[in-house]
């Protein structure tokens, strides 16, 4: 009993019942972190989980548009779209992986997203001195 030692009448000394605790000889102060619980420390500080917004179901979405598909003044003009013709590109298996690796990295959405905003860039990258080296060649 080197570090602690008895003392009579007071039980063990070095020992903190209100802590439940040992205490460090050379300091007096706890040897060891208090419990989470501890009253003298910082409280656990959970917070409520938020609920998120319910959007409408799909029968009750239905029962809208069927009730305004008649009334021609809750739409708009129709929409012309014209669809965009894919393009695939192939690349190697560990470019790929190195590039899902990087989209990650980035917080990105997904790899095919990550690969479009990285393409885009390196082609204005390109364009510029292109468009340029055009300027002084009219010139």
């Amino acid at each position: 009993m080197s570090e602690v030692a008895r003392t009579p009448g007071f039980g063990v000394r070095g020992f903190s019942w209100a802590r439940g605790q040992a205490a460090d000889p050379r300091t007096g102060g706890p040897r060891y972190p208090p419990p989470k619980a501890c009253p003298y420390r910082l409280a656990i500080m959970n917070t409520a989980k938020k609920k998120k917004p319910t959007s409408p179901s799909q029968e009750v979405i239905d029962r809208v548009v069927v009730s305004q598909s008649e009334d021609d003044s809750a739409w708009g003009p129709p929409l012309q779209v014209k669809r965009s013709k894919p393009a695939s590109l192939s690349i190697p298996g560990e470019l790929a992986a190195r590039a899902a690796f990087l989209a990650k990295l980035h917080r990105e959405a997904g790899l095919g997203k990550w690969v479009e905003r990285i393409v885009r860039q390196r082609v204005e990258l390109e364009e510029f001195p292109f468009s340029e080296a055009k300027k002084e060649l009219a010139s």
